[in-house]
């Protein structure tokens, strides 16, 4: 397996999940990381002394504000190359479509849809430079659909539908574009689908998300002549 220092990764939903757990392997695997999110006390918290650390960058952005997708940008204008685009920020919606007020929708097509769709076309040209990986961190509802989430899973086939064109449109430039499938995984997220469903949220019942971060890394750490282009991960309780 290749090994990961001196490379560069921007992840946008770094604060929280499974953002959060891959932002810690990578700077302990020496990476030069660009860490995304909104609330700057929770980036400053992802680990101890990191402010310290000239390979830990921190960008308080709301990706769904231009402005803000131009903070990333200015971050990494002086690198010529970026090895790794995460794509881990996402939102989630409830409710039967008769009910479900379209403002919603046109936030999570701003979260899910919009900001990743954008932040890889600025981010391409270093992306090719790399001959890099982009991530699209999808769900099951890009795959299936349940009823209640014809919101949430309209924005992840969207999401997959983006990732599988991009992905023939960078062949020739060596580019590798991943969408990983999450079933249910213990994060903020999940907390919300079951407070939606009354249920009591145990994040024992659901996949940790430092394991699902740790087969990032490893996929990651792949031969360069390798590319893996889609990874549905469910859990098997």
């Amino acid at each position: 397996m290749k090994n990961l220092k001196g490379k560069t990764a921007v992840i946008t939903g770094a604060t929280s999940g499974i953002g959060l757990e891959l932002s810690q392997l990578l700077i302990k695997e020496l990476v030069t990381v660009y860490l995304v999110g909104r609330a700057f006390d929770k980036l400053m918290a992802i680990f101890p002394n990191a402010k310290n650390m000239p390979t830990v960058n921190y960008i308080q952005a709301d990706v769904t504000k231009d402005q803000d997708i131009d903070k990333i940008l200015k971050a990494v204008d002086h690198e010529d190359k970026i090895d790794f685009l995460l794509h881990g920020a996402g939102v989630i919606s409830f409710g039967p479509l008769s009910e479900n007020p379209v403002a919603k929708l046109d936030h999570l097509y701003m979260v899910n849809v919009r900001a990743p769709y954008l932040i890889t076309q600025k981010l391409l040209p270093k992306l090719k430079n790399a001959k890099g990986e982009i991530i699209f961190l999808n769900s099951t509802a890009g795959l299936e659909t349940w009823e209640g989430q014809s919101q949430y899973s309209a924005s992840k086939y969207a999401l997959r539908a983006i990732a599988d064109c991009l992905r023939k449109e960078c062949k020739e430039d060596k580019i590798k574009v991943l969408s990983i499938f999450l079933g249910a995984t213990a994060s903020p997220m999940q907390e919300k689908v079951q407070e939606h469903k009354g249920n009591k949220y145990d994040p024992e019942d659901f996949m940790p998300t430092h394991q699902i971060a740790e087969i990032i890394l490893l996929e990651l750490k792949k031969s360069k002549t390798t590319m893996i282009t889609d990874m549905t991960i469910r859990s098997n309780i």
